[in-house]
């Protein structure tokens, strides 16, 4: 006899985010036909066993065994153990009840533009690496900076959310990816060659 299940944290998600994922789990129970002893292993590595949601917009699946809140609401997760190899002739599947995942995100209370050393972004001249602005230093090559989002007991970098949307004249600079070494890996608001202006 086979039975898989899935357990995941009582309680809502509140928290978007790798920092509000929680673990899922799948154990098997294996019952032996002699003596009917009852043994679980937990199985939740096996390379059979995928976890699923019903709403990929409320909470998905990540790391495989993990579940992340994408939206407040209600879904199911379902644990399915593909192993041919140990299901009986009936089926080479075998899949857990569903259990519920609510989401109940908090509503954001601000948010904010700061720079590379955590201030509040204002006033940004940048130029050309061999513009006489730049080389004199009163202009930057890139400004490198971060979307920051407040919720009521937390704070989020939203800079790479697929949510987040940049309005700004393309023809004057550009916003993406830092060139520069000593931003990698951060967001830059950096000039377009052969143009001048204030926006």
């Amino acid at each position: 006899t086979l039975q898989t299940t899935v357990t995941v944290e009582r309680g809502p998600l509140t928290r978007e985010g790798a920092e509000g994922r929680q673990f899922l789990a799948a154990s098997m129970a294996v019952r032996d036909p002699v003596d009917g002893t009852l043994v679980f292993e937990d199985v939740t590595e096996d390379a059979g066993i995928v976890f699923a949601t019903s709403a990929a917009q409320v909470a998905t699946v990540v790391n495989r065994s993990s579940v992340e809140a994408m939206g407040s609401g209600v879904c199911t997760v379902v644990a399915e153990w593909r192993n041919p190899d140990a299901c009986d002739a009936t089926g080479a599947r075998r899949t857990s009840n569903a259990v519920p995942v609510t989401v109940a995100l908090p509503v954001a209370t601000g948010a904010e533009v700061i720079d590379g050393a955590g201030a509040v972004l204002g006033r940004v001249t940048v130029a050309d690496g061999s513009d006489a602005a730049a080389v004199s230093g009163s202009a930057v090559v890139e400004q490198p900076f971060e979307v920051r989002v407040t919720y009521p007991s937390y704070v989020r970098d939203l800079t790479t959310d697929g949510r987040t949307q940049f309005v700004y004249n393309q023809t004057l600079f550009a916003v993406g990816a830092c060139n520069q070494s000593a931003h990698r890996g951060r967001w830059c608001i950096g000039p377009r060659a052969g143009v001048e202006g204030t926006a």
